[in-house]
């Protein structure tokens, strides 16, 4: 469906603008149009004109300057400089492990703390004094004669009698001083513990000899066999002691059972034990 205002098509379409646009384009054509009524309109083109090329030239530098800056701003930097790397050192590993916590760390300092409370609340009897005549583990200690007394009055029972015994012979090898605590000893006297350190210290000297073990002394103890060139010396003397004398002298394999129960238990043995060695040698009289 179409309108007046619609344009007419092919020749229509000539004829249409002939009828309609005839007559002013015909005045154009020869120079008498309405553009050319003053003689300033010449001017005022040509100055519309100068600033429209003005207006199209900056366009055009305004373009390049946008496309070369578009251009060096995409335009990747090669001079790189990475960021600052951390090192994972001590510090950083304080941190974690105050944070977080290290159960080995930890395991291991409550470890060394326990050593050390032990090692401060011990008591001078967990720490013997260095070992000097080379006997190591098998030395006699404080704890493993219960009863000096005991132990004295059988060693010096014996040795007052005639015939060969382990008594006898310890007293033979033992010097004066040591014979005269043995001496006190055996008769019910209290040792303090400067004498009681002697005493032990001369016993463990006669465990560093080799010619503690005598045929007439020990063979009947036990089936006692003589010394073996393979066991240590100071280990078969303390044998021979142990054997002579079972109630007396705690076994140096027992020592690791030697709790406070035990010593107890040891300690009531020893009074019995001496309580039998008098009837033996101190007979009631009539």
């Amino acid at each position: 469906m179409s309108t007046e205002n619609d344009v007419p098509l092919g020749e229509g379409s000539r004829r249409y603008y002939e009828e309609q646009f005839g007559d002013r384009i015909r005045k154009v054509s020869k120079g008498g149009g309405p553009g050319r009524r003053s003689g300033s309109s010449g001017s005022n083109w040509n100055g519309r004109a100068g600033i429209g090329i003005a207006v199209g030239v900056i366009v055009v530098i305004l373009r390049i300057v946008l496309a070369v800056s578009r251009t060096s701003s995409s335009t990747p930097s090669y001079n790189y400089t990475p960021p600052p790397q951390v090192r994972f050192d001590e510090d950083w590993q304080k941190k974690l492990d105050k944070r977080f916590g290290n159960p080995e760390k930890d395991n291991e300092e409550k470890r060394i703390n326990e050593l050390l409370q032990q090692i401060l609340e011990a008591k001078p009897a967990d720490n013997p004094p260095p070992d000097l005549n080379g006997l190591g583990e098998n030395g006699l200690r404080d704890e493993e004669v219960p009863l000096p007394q005991g132990l004295c009055y059988r060693i010096h029972q014996e040795s007052l009698r005639a015939i060969p015994s382990p008594g006898k012979r310890i007293c033979q090898l033992l010097d004066d001083d040591a014979r005269k605590l043995i001496t006190k000893a055996a008769e019910g006297k209290e040792l303090n513990e400067d004498e009681k350190d002697e005493l032990l210290e001369s016993l463990n000297d006669l465990l560093a000899r080799k010619d503690l073990y005598e045929v007439a002394a020990f063979g009947k103890v036990m089936q006692v066999a003589p010394h073996a060139a393979n066991m240590p010396i100071g280990l078969y003397n303390r044998q021979l002691l142990e054997k002579s004398y079972p109630k007396q002298i705690v076994p140096v394999r027992e020592r690791a059972l030697l709790n406070e129960p035990a010593r107890r238990r040891w300690l009531d043995g020893a009074r019995v034990d001496l309580a039998t060695a008098r009837l033996v040698y101190e007979p009631p009289k009539r």
